[in-house]
């Protein structure tokens, strides 16, 4: 059996994982962890000749990029809690992750 797991770190997911022994799932599986990290926006123009411009759209940038990997670094960390959550649970399952950047439902940004 292959079972796609979204997990998002709430008290909801974390049940939701703690319950699957209710389901009826096999003790032999293959899961994916799936955890979603807010995509950064940025606000960045068009370029221009004023090098103020250029300054100013090289640090946003930067912040961007800053804000993308600490977004990423936030959705593995809730990616493995999973894992751990669902190998105590279930020994006999291979398990691995997944992280991607978007907007995860229910994001208020």
């Amino acid at each position: 059996m292959k079972l796609l797991i979204a997990y998002d770190g709430s008290e909801h997911a974390t049940a939701a994982i703690r319950n699957l022994g209710r389901s009826g799932v096999p003790s032999l599986a293959t899961a994916l962890v799936v955890s979603v990290g807010e995509a950064p926006v940025s606000s960045v123009g068009t370029p221009s000749v004023d090098p103020s411009i250029a300054r100013r759209t090289a640090t946003i940038l930067e912040q961007t990029r800053t804000d993308t990997a600490l977004s990423l670094a936030g959705a593995e960390q809730l990616a493995q809690e999973a894992v751990a959550l669902v190998s105590g649970a279930f020994a006999g399952w291979e398990v691995s992750t997944q992280v991607r950047l978007g907007k995860p439902a229910g994001s208020d940004h």
